[in-house]
This record gives C-alpha cells, structure tokens and sequence, in this order.
C-alpha cells in the first residue's frame, strides 16, 4: 500500500459527502479517481448504519472498515456541526489510529472581529467574536436563509466557531494531526438535487431580493471546486499545518451585487446602495498559504457563469418563488411536494406552525430543508403574514379562501408587484345550476352556481367559494392582475396529511356503511396529484386563461357509490338507491381546456386503491 500522504490511491473517509464541496472531490482534475466511503443517507453495507454527528457510534464502523491514514472530514450532515459532532468525529479517527485530519470549517469561524485591523487583509490569525455573534444573534444569518433553508440554526457562526476551537484543543490534547478549510461563501456548478445556502443566496438576488442583511459575515466568494481541490491539497501534503482561508478574493457586499448586475443586466439584481463594511480590506490572493500548496483559484466570472449553465442559465431562479397559502392541507400538501420536486422555492402558509400536525409532513419532504419556507397566516386579518409569505413570489396558489380572504391575498400579491395569480376555487362554483341545460356540458367560463339556491338550501361552504371566486374576477379586471382558475371536484386519493379532510371523508364514510346524500352537489371526482399537477401547469402557462374544470369524469353520485361497492364488496358500501340528478350530464374527459396543456388524468380504480391503501396504512379502516 501507498506511503501515506502520496495520494496516490489510499481510501479516504468523507463525511457529509451527499453535499456540495465535498462531491466534487470524487471528481478531481485529469480524471483521477479515488476509493472512497460515505457515511451515507441510505442504509450502510455493514447493518443499514448511518453516519450521525452526535453519534460516535454511528462513525466508528464506516471509518474502521474504510480509513487507513490519512481521512478527510467535512462538516456532518447539513455542514453545520456542533461542538459535540466535530468531537464525535475527531474521537472516532482517534479510536481507528488515525493520525490526520482534514477538517471542513468555515470563514465564519474568522469573521466579525471588531478587534482585527480595518486596513488588515483578514488571515488565518483572525478568529470571529463568539460573543459578539451571540449578541447580534446572527440576525444576518437568518435573514439570508430564511427563504430557503428552515432547518439552519441562528447560532451557525458561534457553532462553526466553538466547533473549530474545540477541534483544536482536542488535536493538542490526543496529539492529532488537524488541517483546517475556511472557504468563503461557496459557488460553482452543483451535482446536488438542491441548491445549498450559499448558492440560495445567488439565486435570490438573481430573483430581485436584496442581500443587505449579509454585510456582518460576507467576506468574499470561492469556487466550489477549489474547495474540493484545497482539500485533497491539504490531505495530500502532510507538511500542510494550522488554518487556511479559501477565498478567490477578499470583498465587499457592495463589489459582490454590482458584479452580479453587470454580469446579469436581464435579471433583476438589486445592488447594495450602502457600503456598511468598512471593516473589511479588500484583498487580491487572500488564501495564499493555498496558494503557496498549488491550489489556483478560478476567476469570478467563470465561476458565476458555470453556476448558471450547470442550473439551466438559473434553472433555480427560472422556477422561482412560489406561494401557496393553505399549504398544509390535502391538496396544498401536494401542491407543496410537487412545486419542491420541479426545483421552486416555495412559500407556504399555515394557520399555526406551532401545530406538527401542520408542518411536520410539508417539513418532511425532499428539498423542504433548502426550498420551503412556512408562514402563520390568517386569510381573513390582511393585516397578518400575508405580505411577507407573498413578497417575491411570481405566482400564487390559494387554497380554500372564503371572500375576504381572497381579496386580502390578491391586495397582498398586487401590493408586491406580482402579476399573474392562480386561483384555486372549485367545481363547487359551477353547479348546482338549474338553468343549465341538462343536455349540455358544462362550458368552464360560462357556468356558476346558483347562489340563490344554495343559500336555499344552505350550503355555505359552496355559497362562499362562488362569492370569493366572483370577487377574485372583478378584483383581477378592476386592479389588472392576471388571473387564472381552477376548479377541482370531489378530491381524492393518497394523502401524508395526518388527519382526512372532506373530500377523504366523503369515501371514508362510504367504505363504513354510511349513505351518502350528495345528490345536490356531487358532480365527480379528480386525483389529488392531477389537481397539484393542473395547478402547475396553468402556473407555468401564461397563456392559460380563465377558468378550468378539473375533473377526470362528469358522473353523478349513483356512478359513484356502484364502482366502489363492485370494487370493495367486502365493505358494506350503501349504493344509491334513487338517482335524483338528471341535471347533471355525465361526461367523459369533460377538462378539455387542462388536457389540451398536457395535463392527464388518472384512472378511477388506480385513485381509489391507492386511497383506500392509505386508509388502510393509517388504521382508518
């Protein structure tokens, strides 16, 4: 085997390798290709183990199974360790004879220093005021990431700093060899499914937000691949010792946005008017002990524009800020999921988020950790969260509004200069409609409900989705917003909601005997998925117009109860005995306007055996 420190084929433990600066390092220049393990997010060969950093445990078999001399160690899982996961993972290299680490840490851990001299070039002697942070409260921090990352910690500069200084002390107390990486905010081509913190912040300044709130950490920039690069330098030469910064440049706040807006004239790139880091000299060749190894940096400009052809020119920013107030039900949940899995950034309203059975499910899903930000928001106070929820959003999804709600979010979403809006009403202001010929289908932009009738017979709930969707129109003509409709039917199939809402219920009470006495207002039924799916597409169309039926089947409530009875004949599903809706005409594929944008819909027996599967899961039958 190779001497240690030769390079030249060793096995290497990185951990945290699912993220940005360290999957590079599988991809090193002229090709070369390293043996290497990862503490993984799926199950480990050796038992299903996984990595975590507060279990020393749950490291020691991967590094003793893996490591020779000398390891890599990137920060743990979100690269944000505490002091006891940087100290799980020294303990565990300790324990397997290792003699040498590389350990990940940040520029965050050097800056603010009040103490440091405003004309000095920050060096590796700089060290952030831990309990200036902590006064501060890292509020620039939060601020940054509060669109994109809801799982970051206010105290991620006082961690990063407390982590490195308790990495030291350890290495001088165990005689371990430690070489510590303090990029700066890292950029570059991602390999990642999600965009990172830092890439985050581009994409939101490409997306028009400021980035003033970051003028008390941001230092300067670096290419991820640099980053990657420094790291094998670092563990490839053992005379490498002590900290190093891995900077391309040190700058301002200031140089970084106007460099963006120069680059970038078609985006809408807020520059920072005021200059507020006169603390920081600006510096060409900061990381020069990296230099000094043979780690060249790449250009600035490169790095930006690689950034942006490996996303798609900004597929990010392209998808971009989207809205969906009552996010965390049935319908929004989905609408959520399948917004994160299309690359958006998503802005979702809840009505308490202190309430898991709110936010657990919508903060569970792949991407929510980077690109799902949950608001309190009262549709009917349009003196609450709405504007914060809404601001920067270039289209909205609302669910379930009642009239002022409705008007109080499209007040909010004209006031934040968003133009097009998608609605989500219901079937439930189409029908019933006794003037509608029976013998005609329904024709989306022409038919509504008869309000005079359903308050009759006190049907509210449909009453007020016909007034809200009607002041929506006159709202959107009166102020120029654009606006579009859909109107789903009865909404079923899986759910990750942890209770049922009306539309599950409906079936539920089928499927346990109770007869159904829908006949003035079941009209037919939709998957879930389609209706999260149409309500994308009319989002991502900006010629859809007006209002769209989304229904896969016209058929009335008689159809209904006899497939599902054929379908579960071990249920006692009552069948309806008399069909009183002559009104309704059955037809098949009746959302012309959705199928002509591409949107299909999902066949009846595959809806409901994969709801009642979900019943089945949940204990509910």
């Amino acid at each position: 085997m190779a001497a240690a420190g030769d390079g030249s084929g060793l096995l290497v433990c990185v951990t945290g390798g699912s993220a940005g600066p360290r999957r590079p390092c599988f991809r090193s220049p002229g090709g070369r290709r390293r043996p290497r393990r990862l503490p993984p997010r799926v199950p480990y060969d050796t038992g299903g183990r996984r990595s975590r950093g507060n279990d020393s445990g749950s490291i020691t078999t991967p590094v003793v199974r893996c490591i020779i001399n000398p390891i890599i160690v990137a920060r743990k899982e979100l690269l944000e360790p505490a002091v006891k996961g940087t100290l799980n993972v020294l303990r565990a290299a300790r324990d397997c004879g290792v003699g040498r680490v590389v350990l990940m840490s940040s520029q965050a851990a050097m800056v603010p220093n009040p103490n440091w001299p405003e004309d000095k070039v920050i060096d590796e002697d700089c060290w952030a005021d831990v309990e200036l942070l902590k006064k501060l409260q890292v509020d620039a921090i939060v601020q940054a990431c509060a669109n994109s990352c809801s799982e970051l910690q206010i105290w991620y500069s006082v961690s990063k700093t407390l982590a490195e200084k308790a990495a030291w002390d350890f290495a001088a107390t165990e005689g371990l060899q430690v070489a510590v990486l303090n990029p700066g905010m890292v950029l570059g081509p991602m390999l990642t499914p999600s965009v990172n913190v830092s890439l985050q912040l581009l994409l939101q300044l490409l997306r028009g937000e400021r980035l003033d709130h970051l003028d008390k950490i941001y230092v300067g920039c670096v290419d991820v691949r640099d980053v990657a690069d420094s790291l094998m330098m670092l563990y490839e030469n053992p005379a490498a010792q002590g900290r190093h910064l891995c900077i391309e440049s040190i700058e301002r706040l200031v140089d970084f946005t106007k460099k963006i807006a120069d680059l970038y004239p078609e985006y809408p790139v807020q520059r920072t008017l005021e200059d507020k880091q006169g603390w920081v000299a600006r510096g060409k060749d900061p990381s020069k002990k990296l230099i000094e190894l043979g780690s060249p940096f790449t250009p600035f400009d490169k790095t930006i524009r690689d950034t942006m052809d490996a996303a798609g020119d900004s597929g990010g920013a392209r998808g971009g800020l989207v809205c969906v107030t009552g996010g965390s039900g049935f319908i929004g949940s989905w609408l959520v999921r399948l917004l994160l899995d299309r690359g958006y950034t998503v802005h979702a309203t809840v009505k308490n988020l202190q309430d898991e059975g709110e936010t657990k499910h919508l903060q569970a899903l792949d991407g929510a950790g980077t690109r799902l930000r949950l608001f309190q928001m009262d549709l009917l106070d349009p003196a609450s969260s709405m504007r914060p929820a809404i601001d920067g959003a270039r289209g909205k999804e609302l669910l379930e509004p009642a009239l002022k709600g409705t008007l109080s979010v499209l007040r909010a979403a004209k006031d934040c200069g968003v133009g097009r809006v998608v609605l989500m009403s219901s079937k439930s202001a189409m029908l019933p409609n006794p003037a509608w010929p029976a013998d005609k289908a329904i024709v989306e932009d022409d038919c509504w409900a008869d309000v005079e009738l359903l308050k009759k017979r006190q049907l509210w709930y449909n009453v007020s989705k016909t007034l809200a969707e009607k002041a929506a129109w006159d709202f959107a003509e009166k102020e120029g917003l654009q606006l579009v409709v859909l109107n789903p039917g009865t909404t079923l199939g899986p759910f990750f909601t942890p209770s049922v809402n009306t539309s599950l219920n409906i079936l539920l009470q089928l499927l346990r005997g109770q007869e159904l006495e829908l006949d003035a207002v079941y009209t037919g039924w939709v998957d879930v998925r389609d209706v999260a799916q149409s309500a994308i597409v009319l989002y991502e169309n900006p010629s859809a117009q007006g209002r769209h039926l989304c229904l896969a089947a016209m058929e009335r409530l008689v159809d209904f109860t006899d497939k599902i009875a054929d379908m579960y004949p071990e249920f006692p599903v009552q069948r309806t005995k008399e069909d009183k809706q002559g009104w309704l005409m059955r037809a098949e594929d009746p959302s012309k306007k959705l199928i002509e944008l591409g949107v299909r819909f999902a066949p009846f027996g595959q809806t409901i055996r994969e709801t009642v599967d979900c019943f089945r899961s949940k204990g509910l039958i």
